[in-house]
């Protein structure tokens, strides 16, 4: 098995927020969330709409990125489950 390790800042989202404290693969997902969130140069204060969002991980990435100055609309296809 490949070792990974999480970067300074996944670890501190980790810790802001108290999520996946047991589960490395969701660390290494949020990891390339962030990556991809700092790829795309969201900034503090910006306004998202983000367009086949799921349930919303990457969300979080990007609400975490816009700050409380900024907002972040998430929209995705609602089936209904039986």
């Amino acid at each position: 098995m490949k070792s990974f390790q999480l970067n300074e800042k996944t670890k501190s989202f980790l810790a802001e927020y108290q999520l996946f404290e047991d589960d490395l693969i969701q660390q290494v997902q949020l990891q390339h969330r962030l990556e991809l969130v700092a790829a795309f140069g969201i900034q503090k204060g910006m306004r998202v709409l983000e367009i086949g969002c799921g349930q919303g991980d990457t969300t979080v990435a990007i609400a975490d990125a816009a700050g409380e100055s900024g907002s972040v609309v998430a929209i995705d296809i609602i089936t209904e489950h039986r």
